[in-house]
Order: structure tokens, then C-alpha cells, then sequence
């Protein structure tokens, strides 16, 4: 449900719960419900949530307000934190930030995959059956 449209970020908006959700992500999230249909999916998951004991206390005052887009938690295997990257990652800054992010998440023990806006365009249009393709490309291996 559309709450409030980021005007510096068209693709971007505000949920009912106060998440912000980017282009591609709600196509994602039908998407990995459907291939996943007996695991919990979760969008925008608080980083800190998903971090060993070892890694939370070191956080930064900034990664304590980071989230995952979409994480899928399955039982009795490694959690699978979905990112969407759209170009706003692009940045050296950002880029720097996500490399530490996901470096962080490996080291709790998660899998980390990225959905890219210049590999999964299909995605990124909100294009159900060609970002279904996409998806499946990067995931395939750990359905």
C-alpha cells in the first residue's frame, strides 16, 4: 500500500509501516512468497537482527539504522538476505557501505544476494514474469 511517495526517489515510497520500499522490491517479495512458500520472508529487516552477538556490539550508530530488504529464514539452513540494488548503489560511498554490509552478514552466517537493476531490468519494471526469470537466475541454487 502506497503511504507516501519519496519525492527525491520517484521509485521509491513509504509503507503502512513506515518502511521505505524500493523499485523492484514489492515484485520480489510476490516472487520469493512463491518460491518459498514454507519459510519466513521478511522485508526490511533491521541489519542488527540478523547479526551474531560478536558482530552487533561493533556496530555503527548508521548500521544500527540499515536494513535488508527481504530476508528469507529457513529452517535448519542459512538465512538468505536479499538485496535490491538499484543505482543509488552505484556510489563509492554506497558501494563502500554494502561491501562492509554484506561482509558482516556472511560473517553472522547468512547468504547475501544481490538483485541488480542492470541484471534483473524485468524486476526493476515491476515486470512479474520476466523479473520471476531474473529472480530465479541468482536463487536458483538455493531453493
Amino acid at each position: 500500500m502506497l503511504l507516501c511517495q519519496l519525492p527525491k526517489y520517484k521509485s521509491m515510497y513509504i509503507n503502512s509501516f513506515g518502511d521505505y520500499i524500493g523499485m523492484g522490491e514489492t515484485t520480489a517479495f510476490k516472487i520469493l512468497s512463491e518460491l518459498f512458500p514454507n519459510d519466513g520472508i521478511q522485508i526490511q529487516v533491521p541489519l542488527t537482527k540478523l547479526l551474531t552477538k560478536e558482530y552487533e556490539e561493533y556496530t555503527s550508530e548508521r548500521q544500527k539504522k540499515e536494513t535488508i530488504d527481504i530476508v528469507i529464514k529457513r529452517e535448519k539452513r542459512q538465512p538468505l538476505c536479499i538485496r535490491i540494488q538499484d543505482k543509488r548503489h552505484n556510489s563509492t560511498i554506497m558501494s563502500m557501505i554494502d561491501k562492509a554490509q554484506k561482509k558482516t552478514l556472511e560473517l553472522s552466517g547468512c547468504i547475501v544476494i544481490d538483485l541488480w537493476y542492470y541484471e534483473c531490468p524485468g524486476l526493476f519494471m515491476e515486470d512479474y514474469e520476466s523479473g520471476k526469470k531474473e529472480v530465479l537466475n541468482f536463487i536458483r541454487e538455493h531453493i
